[in-house]
């Protein structure tokens, strides 16, 4: 079966339905090493493992870092990305820019592709594109 994002939302809620889920990684290079907690902080800590919630139906689990050595070597965050094929993903990627959007984020890599120019717009663009190539890989 596949869905396509730019099919009607029945379509993508049947996959929720059938338990249709896919998680994408999501990684975020900044010289900001408060990002992290920011996103994925809870209850005053930030460990490896935490689960949030966020808009639009996923939950982000923080998998760490790599801190940069040296001054001009920025600290890349991991994330997985847990969602079911949705499409509130407008949701989601209007919360993760808002968190992004005045800090120094130099590159967000979501699944394998890239975001250098960092607007809401690349990222919901970037995130249903990788959705809907994990949809159809799951096929």
């Amino acid at each position: 079966m596949r869905c396509s994002l730019r099919r009607s939302a029945f379509c993508c809620q049947l996959w929720r339905a059938l338990g249709a889920y896919m998680q994408l990684p999501i990684e975020i290079e900044t010289p900001d090493i408060r990002l992290g907690f920011d996103i994925a902080g809870k209850d005053g800590s930030l460990a490896t493992g935490s689960v949030i919630d966020a808009p639009g139906g996923v939950q982000i689990k923080y998998l760490g870092s790599i801190e940069g050595r040296g001054l001009d070597i920025p600290s890349v965050f991991q994330f997985i990305v847990d969602a079911s094929v949705i499409v509130e993903l407008s949701l989601f990627s209007a919360w993760l820019y808002d968190k992004v959007k005045n800090r120094s984020v130099t590159k967000i890599r979501i699944g394998r592709k890239e975001i250098t120019e960092i607007t809401q717009e690349r990222i919901t663009k970037t995130l249903e594109e990788e959705v809907e190539i994990n949809g159809q890989r799951g096929t």
